[in-house]
């Protein structure tokens, strides 16, 4: 992964980054080894991001910095920000 530090986003934790053949995505700090250049993921990851309606339930697998992996009543599955999840009991 090859970091662009020309990317920026407002949820601390994340870091726009591309692969060797250049597909780019929003990648967690947290599962970078930055010991060396290139910095390697530590852990299998997915950029996608999860388009939800207002309403909609998910099934949530973890959060990381900010965002929640989850999937919807479809089996799709991707990255949400936590700030537009409402807990149902």
């Amino acid at each position: 992964m090859r970091p662009d530090f020309g990317e920026t986003t407002d949820v601390e934790g994340w870091v726009w980054a591309t692969d060797p053949q250049d597909r780019g995505g929003w990648v967690p700090l947290a599962w970078l080894d930055r010991s060396a250049e290139p910095w390697r993921l530590t852990r299998d990851f997915d950029a996608l991001e999860l388009t939800v309606a207002e309403g909609e339930e998910v099934t949530l697998h973890y959060a990381e910095s900010g965002f929640v992996l989850a999937t919807n009543a479809d089996g799709e599955t991707g990255w949400l920000p936590d700030g537009v999840l409402e807990r149902i009991a």
